[in-house]
């Protein structure tokens, strides 16, 4: 590769030429998997600024290193140098060509899906991780993969990888989309186990959206259906969507007992990466039990499995548990440390349900420490994405949060238009606790009314 690079007209430098220069730099060189580099900083940062000492040097090598990938064969040298070269350069419609291509898409999402998905976030929604990025909405995974969102039995092959990066992304409305799809193709098709794949899937975000009728249906059907290949990978991960379900619905004692099921098949299956999930998913439990001790216990353990596996999604979701725990135990100022760390962890993933959480356990503390402004930027924050990615729990939460402080303002025709529609959703969900919170936020704002108008009454009565 360097040959190349370094030759002209198409052809490589002769080994004449490098082989002197070679053996007179060997010592400071270092190969790292058959790659160069320099073995001591203070050489590469003379060469950077020798030779590379302004963003027109930087981006002109830069290019021609992403022209040279570009001709190369498919393979793993190309999928790990050229998207990222790509995002430095700032061909972001290159970028999202390579990245919509089939076979590239499919090729580099095996080799490394997690890169992928920050790819996508950085187009999606306009940088993080790489950089300032193109403006938000220019480029749409949703459209790159329209064909397989909607023609998914045309494109069986990329279904799964292009559904993984729809729902990370937040893209529910899509993803519901292919989730569908895929549901009446495998019906049709009488495809048992695929369907089963599916049902389960859907069901997975019907919950994370608050279609908890819909989802526990789901995951009825889905049950029957894997009665003939029900082995320890299926029930755990069936149990884990009934644990999920059944906390979010407020039946603590149920989910726990569900989740303790999952855990001991995930022990002996000694899959690391689920027994965090599902030892965080109690720590839900005992927060929502006020044994926070106990669930910084459980978080602790989580913590080290996910450092194990390199899980950065998990050790996001952990960090805000901790918040939340430690929050509840008056620590504050390690809450919002922590909340800080999970908000930088969700943006280079691309997780915006995540991040979104994290901007109201933020606000929380912000609200409680008198800074109105910033409680109300991050609630905004929240709702925003909710709308964005189809979640009706975070647009309202959101929603919710400003009409506190628009109350404590006294501003109540405008805490009361936020609230509108904000308990119906609630309570067609089945979410008890931000039911309670939105029906007494009303209670607040009719009571204050009252004052008012007695006040009123008596400041100006003639009698």
């Amino acid at each position: 590769e360097l040959l190349d690079l370094l030759g002209v007209n198409g052809q490589p430098l002769p080994h004449a030429l490098w082989s002197p220069l070679y053996l007179s730099i060997e010592t400071s060189l270092v190969n790292r998997s058959g790659v160069f580099g320099f073995f001591h900083n203070y050489l590469r940062q003379a060469v950077r600024t020798r030779y590379l000492n302004d963003d027109l040097a930087r981006d002109e090598v830069r290019r021609r290193l992403a022209d040279y990938f570009d001709e190369m064969e498919l393979g793993t040298r190309k999928i790990e140098e050229l998207p990222w070269l790509l995002t430095q350069t700032g061909e972001y419609r290159r970028l999202y060509d390579l990245l919509r291509g089939p076979e590239f898409f499919k090729l580099a999402f095996t080799d490394n899906q997690t890169e992928v998905k920050q790819y996508w976030s950085f187009l999606e929604y306009g940088g993080h991780v790489h950089g300032p990025g193109p403006i938000p909405g220019t480029y749409r995974i949703s459209e790159a993969y329209r064909e397989v969102i909607d023609s998914p039995s045309a494109h069986l092959d990329l279904v799964s990888a292009v559904g993984q990066v729809l729902n990370e992304l937040g893209l529910w409305a899509d993803y519901e989309r292919l989730c569908r799809g895929l549901i009446g193709l495998y019906r049709h098709t009488e495809a048992r186990d695929l369907l089963g794949l599916a049902l389960g899937n859907l069901a997975n975000l019907l919950i994370r959206k608050g279609s908890f009728d819909e989802a526990a249906a789901l995951l009825t059907e889905q049950r029957e259906l894997l009665d003939r290949t029900w082995n320890s990978r299926t029930a755990e991960t069936w149990l884990g969507m009934m644990g999920r379900l059944m906390y979010e619905r407020g039946d603590l004692s149920a989910a726990w007992k569900v989740l303790e099921g999952q855990e001991e098949i995930l022990r002996g299956l000694r899959d690391h990466r689920r027994l965090a999930s599902c030892i965080t998913e109690k720590s839900f439990v005992l927060c929502s039990r006020g044994d926070h001790a106990e669930a910084l216990t459980l978080l602790e353990e989580a913590m080290s499995l996910t450092k194990q596996t390199g899980d950065v999604g998990g050790r996001q979701a952990i960090l805000g548990e901790m918040a939340i725990n430690y929050l509840a135990m008056g620590d504050s100022s390690r809450a919002l440390h922590l909340l800080d760390e999970q908000v930088e962890l969700c943006r280079s993933v691309g997780d915006l349900e995540s991040l979104a959480g994290a901007f109201g356990n933020q606000a929380s503390i912000y609200l409680a420490r008198g800074d109105e402004l910033t409680a109300h930027s991050l609630y905004s924050g929240m709702e925003q994405i909710g709308k964005r990615i189809g979640h009706g729990r975070l647009e309202h939460v959101g929603r919710a949060g400003r009409a506190e402080i628009w109350l404590g303002r006294g501003d109540l025709p405008h805490a009361e238009r936020l609230l509108e529609g904000t308990p119906d959703f609630f309570r067609a969900t089945g979410m008890k606790e931000p039911l309670w919170r939105a029906l007494k936020l009303q209670g607040d704002i009719r009571s204050e009314e009252r004052r008012l108008g007695k006040e009123c009454r008596s400041r100006w009565s003639p009698y």
